[in-house]
């Protein structure tokens, strides 16, 4: 397996509140991640552009689950910043910073305006 591991596509629909339930195991039971601090997570469009900071709801991470949000006026059609891409989740443990996970992002837009 490559790491940081890759996710499935996350659709996320113009404008709508989009979250992505993150559950890490270890031999199929719920990981503790309490080693961690500072978990933050980025979407960027390429290289070239601008970072975009997501919500991360870190409440979980005891019992291996982490949430990451996408607030509906980061992908509305007009003042969005989140569309098709890339994001990553990272955090912090001994004083190093370490990707968890990245997945990729396709925008669809909205039929109700």
């Amino acid at each position: 397996m490559a790491f940081p591991p890759q996710l499935p596509v996350w659709e996320v629909y113009a404008g709508d509140d989009a979250a992505y339930t993150l559950t890490f195991t270890k031999e199929q039971a719920p990981a503790s991640l309490s080693m961690f601090t500072g978990f933050q997570a980025t979407w960027r469009a390429d290289a070239a552009s601008d970072p975009v900071a997501l919500e991360v709801d870190s409440t979980g991470a005891d019992h291996g689950v982490i949430v990451v949000r996408i607030p509906a006026a980061l992908s509305a059609v007009e003042g969005g910043k989140v569309r098709e891409g890339a994001w990553d989740l990272q955090a912090r443990t001994q004083g190093r910073t370490l990707t968890l996970v990245r997945g990729r992002t396709i925008w669809e837009a909205d039929v109700t305006r």
